[in-house]
C-alpha cells in the first residue's frame, strides 16, 4: 500500500512542475514578442529623428553660408524668409494663392 500512495504524489508534483514550466515558457514568449514590438517602434522613431536632423543640418548650412557671404545675400535671405515663413509682402504687392492644388 505504501507504493500506491507514493506514486500519485510524484505524478501530482510532475503535473505541477509541467504547468509551471508551461507558464514560464508562455511568459518568456510574450516578453520576447513585446520587446520586438517595442524595437520596431523605436526604429520608426529613430528614422523620424534622423530625418529631422538632416533637415536641421541643411538649415544650419544655409545660415552659415549667409553669414559667410556678407550683407548682399543676407538681405535676399531675410526677404525670402519673411515671404515664406511670415507671409510678408511688399507694399502694393498682390499675392495670388493657387487653391486648386495644381
Amino acid at each position: 500500500m505504501k507504493l500506491l500512495t507514493g506514486k500519485p504524489k510524484r505524478r501530482r508534483r510532475s503535473w505541477i512542475l509541467r504547468l509551471a514550466l508551461l507558464a514560464f515558457a508562455v511568459y518568456i514568449i510574450v516578453s520576447i514578442v513585446n520587446q520586438q514590438i517595442q524595437i520596431g517602434q523605436k526604429k520608426q522613431e529613430l528614422s523620424v529623428v534622423q530625418q529631422q536632423l538632416t533637415v536641421q543640418n541643411l538649415k544650419n548650412e544655409e545660415l552659415k553660408s549667409v553669414l559667410e557671404n556678407g550683407s548682399t545675400d543676407s538681405n535676399d535671405f531675410i526677404e525670402r524668409k519673411a515671404r515664406e515663413e511670415l507671409n510678408y509682402v511688399k507694399p502694393n504687392e498682390r499675392v495670388f494663392v493657387n487653391i486648386s492644388g495644381d
